[in-house]
């Protein structure tokens, strides 16, 4: 059973179904999650399954994690593993009056989850920040 390692929740002003529809698609994860680059290695017709490549780079280096669809039920879950880590990434959203409330938990199987809290901390305020400045 994979173990909980991190959580956080945010209000966005928008509809559930508009920050699903972003959340859950790979491809806008360098607008938003610090991604680089993002390739496509293989969609299926139902999503859950497809296969992605994922490029974050700094100025001192450039890492590539595999990424695949692990759950796609709109509007309300999406989840993504990280398959060079074994970590799951779930988001929950749930419609909030006129806003959207979007949970976020990461899980790992073993063991104990190494990653920069500073920079887990920024995934959800950077989706919120985006989301709200921009028309989609």
């Amino acid at each position: 059973m994979a173990q909980v390692n991190y959580k956080a929740e945010i209000v966005i002003k928008k509809t559930v179904g508009l920050v699903f529809e972003f959340v859950s698609d790979i491809k806008n994860f360098p607008l938003w999650a610090g991604a680089s680059k993002v390739e496509v290695i293989s969609e299926t017709p139902n999503i859950v399954g497809s296969l992605y490549k994922v490029t974050f780079s700094t100025l001192l280096s450039k890492r590539s994690v595999p990424v695949e669809i692990m759950e796609f039920k709109f509007p309300n879950s999406f989840s993504y593993r990280d398959n060079s880590k074994m970590i799951i990434y779930e988001y929950y959203l749930l419609q909030d009056g006129d806003d959207a409330r979007v949970s976020l938990t990461c899980k790992l199987n073993d063991e104990p989850f190494s990653f920069s809290r500073a920079k887990m901390d920024k995934i959800l305020p950077d989706l919120k920040k985006y989301l709200e400045t921009h028309d989609l």
